[in-house]
C-alpha cells in the first residue's frame, strides 16, 4: 500500500504549488499590478464603453484586495479538509477501533468496517486528485478555450483595435497582455481547484460502490445471520440495541461529507457573487455587448456549485435510504418470524402459553418501536435551511446580470 501510495503523490495539483505565503505574495501583487494597467488602459478604450471599463476596474481592484486573500484561505481550508477525509494516514500502530477515532482520520473512518477497505477506498480518491492529466486539462481549458473566448469578446467590443492602436499604444498593448495572460494563469489555478472538487463529488457519488464493505452492513449481515442459524426465530434485543449504535456509526461517518459538500457548494457560489458585481458594474455603465466570458464563467460557477451540492447530497442520501431500508426489511422480517412462530401460544389457555405470548407480545413491541425509531431518523441532506443558502447565493451571483440583459436591454430600450 505504501508503494501506491508513493505513485499517487508524485504529481502535486497545480493550485497546490500556490498554497505557500510566498506564491501567493507573487500572485496578489501581480493582480493588484495587472488590475491598475486595466484601470490605466481604459483611457484608450471608446467613449461607449470607457467609464464602464474604468468603473468595473476599480470596483475589481477594491474586491480584489479583500478577495484574493479569501480566496487563498477557501482553498487552503478545503485542501486541509479534503487531506483530512481522504489522504491523511493514521497511526500505524493504532488498532481499528483506536483509529476509527482518531482526529486525523476524523468521522468518515467509522463508514468502513475495517483499515485495509477504507485505505483502498482513499487510494482510488489519491489516484484522481494527483492525475498528471489535471495540469494538461487545467492549462488547456484556460489557454485554448477561456482565453481565445475573452479575446474574440474584446474584439467584438472594440477593445482589441482600441488598445492597438489608440493614443496610448503602445503601453495599452502591454497592459492588455499582462492583463489577460495574468487572468489566463488565474483562471488555470482555478480549474485545477476545480478538478479537486470534482475528484471529491465522485468519491461521494461513488460511495455507494462501497456499501458491502461499510460497517452498517456488516451489521445487519451479522444479524441477519444470526437468525438463520438460530432454531427459532430471535434477535435479542441486544443485538437491535447494537444495529443502533451501528447506523448511530454510520450517521456520524456520514455527517462530515454532508458539511464537507454544503461547504463547498456555498463557497463557490460566494465567490462568484463578488465576481460578478464588476460584472454588473460593467454592463450597466456601458454599450458593450454580452460579455461572452463573464457570463459563462458566472453560469459554470452557479452550475459548479449546484452540481457538487446535489451529487454529494444525492450519494450520500442514496446510501442513506439504501441501508435505512436494510434495517427496516430486517426488523418487519423478525417480527413476522415471530409472530408466526409464537402463533400457537395465542389459542392456548395454560399459563405457560400465556407467559410465551406476553414475552412475544413485548417482543414485537420492542421491536416495532425500534423500527419506528428508525423510521422517523431525518434524512441527513436536504435541508431547507441549505437548498435556501444555496439558491440565494447563486442568484445573487448571476441573477443581476441576466435581469440586466432581458429587463433593461430588450424590454426598456
Amino acid at each position: 500500500m505504501s508503494i501506491d501510495r508513493q505513485s499517487t503523490k508524485e504529481y502535486v495539483p497545480l493550485f497546490s504549488r500556490f498554497l505557500n505565503k510566498r506564491s501567493f505574495l507573487v500572485l496578489y501583487v501581480a493582480g493588484c499590478i495587472s488590475l491598475i494597467a486595466s484601470i490605466h488602459m481604459s483611457g484608450s478604450l471608446p467613449d461607449s464603453i470607457r467609464l464602464g471599463k474604468l468603473v468595473s476596474s476599480e470596483i475589481g481592484l477594491g474586491i480584489f484586495l479583500f478577495l484574493a486573500p479569501t480566496v487563498y484561505y477557501l482553498v487552503k481550508k478545503i485542501r486541509e479538509e479534503f487531506e483530512s477525509l481522504f489522504e491523511k494516514d493514521l497511526p500505524e500502530r493504532a488498532s481499528w477501533s483506536m483509529r476509527a477515532g482518531s482526529s486525523q482520520a476524523k468521522e468518515i473512518a467509522y463508514l468502513f468496517s475495517d483499515n485495509e477497505q477504507f485505505a483502498l477506498y482513499r487510494h482510488g480518491i489519491q489516484s484522481m486528485l494527483h492525475d498528471s492529466r489535471e495540469k494538461y486539462i487545467a492549462l488547456g481549458l484556460s489557454f485554448c478555450l477561456i482565453l481565445p473566448l475573452s479575446l474574440l469578446d474584446d474584439s467584438r467590443n472594440e477593445i482589441l483595435s482600441s488598445v492597438f492602436s489608440g493614443s496610448l499604444y503602445p503601453w495599452s498593448a502591454l497592459e492588455y497582455i499582462c492583463y489577460t495572460a495574468y487572468w489566463a494563469v488565474i483562471f488555470s489555478l482555478l480549474i485545477s481547484v476545480v478538478w479537486m472538487i470534482v475528484t471529491a463529488a465522485r468519491a461521494l457519488l461513488n460511495l455507494k460502490i462501497e456499501k458491502p464493505y461499510l460497517h452498517i452492513t456488516k451489521s445487519i449481515e451479522k444479524a441477519a445471520e444470526s437468525l438463520e442459524r438460530a432454531k427459532e426465530t430471535d434477535l435479542s434485543r441486544a443485538k437491535i440495541g447494537l444495529l443502533d449504535l451501528a447506523f448511530r456509526r454510520f450517521r456520524a461517518g456520514l455527517s462530515p461529507i454532508v458539511n464537507f459538500v454544503l461547504y463547498l457548494s456555498l463557497e463557490i457560489a460566494f465567490v462568484s457573487v463578488l465576481c460578478s458585481i464588476p460584472a454588473l458594474a460593467f454592463f450597466l455603465l456601458s454599450d458593450a455587448r454580452s460579455a461572452l466570458v463573464w457570463y459563462g464563467l458566472c453560469i459554470s460557477a452557479c452550475a459548479l456549485s449546484v452540481s457538487v451540492f446535489v451529487i454529494g447530497q444525492y450519494g450520500v442520501w442514496r446510501l442513506w435510504a439504501s441501508s435505512k431500508k436494510d434495517i427496516l426489511k430486517l426488523l418487519d422480517h423478525v417480527c413476522a418470524e415471530k409472530i408466526d412462530t409464537g402463533s400457537s401460544f395465542y389459542s392456548s389457555r395454560t399459563s405457560h402459553s400465556r407467559k410465551e405470548a406476553k414475552e412475544i407480545e413485548e417482543y414485537v413491541s420492542f421491536v416495532q418501536r425500534f423500527s419506528i425509531d428508525m423510521n422517523q431518523l431525518t434524512t441527513m441532506t436536504y435541508t431547507s435551511s441549505a437548498i435556501f443558502k444555496l439558491i440565494s447565493l447563486n442568484f445573487l451571483a448571476f441573477a443581476p446580470l441576466m435581469l440586466e440583459i432581458f429587463v433593461i436591454r430588450l424590454w426598456l430600450k
